[in-house]
């Protein structure tokens, strides 16, 4: 893990980091740049993620999701780097992360009637 801080730190874009994590947890904290992929939707994403450009490296929040992650990249011939520990040791660490601003869905509301 500190392998994966400290080169992001050198270059944000060392890496792919793949979040697995359902969209609530990675709203709450992740790793700057990473890509939101559940791990329900990670067989709709393996191409793209085999294509990659660069080293794919994939975290969930302590390790079981992204495992299951890296065994079907790996089945596929990719070479994904597990983040052990995941979001839990990174924080625990005192690494960096961001949240997610993302715009709460308006169900509309009931009109006031005062």
């Amino acid at each position: 893990m500190a392998s994966l801080h400290a080169k992001l730190k050198a270059d944000p874009n060392a890496f792919l980091v793949v979040d697995v994590r359902p969209v609530p947890l990675f709203d709450k904290g992740h790793i700057e740049g990473a890509k939101n992929i559940p791990i329900e939707q990670i067989d709709a994403h393996m191409d793209e993620l085999i294509a990659a450009p660069k080293p794919v490296a994939v975290i969930c929040t302590c390790g079981r999701r992204s495992l299951e992650a890296v065994k079907k990249l790996t089945v596929r011939g990719a070479k994904p780097m597990l983040v052990v520990g995941g979001m839990l040791e990174w924080e625990k660490a005192g690494y960096p992360t961001v949240r997610s601003m993302r715009k709460e869905p308006d169900h509309g509301s009931l009109p006031d009637t005062d």
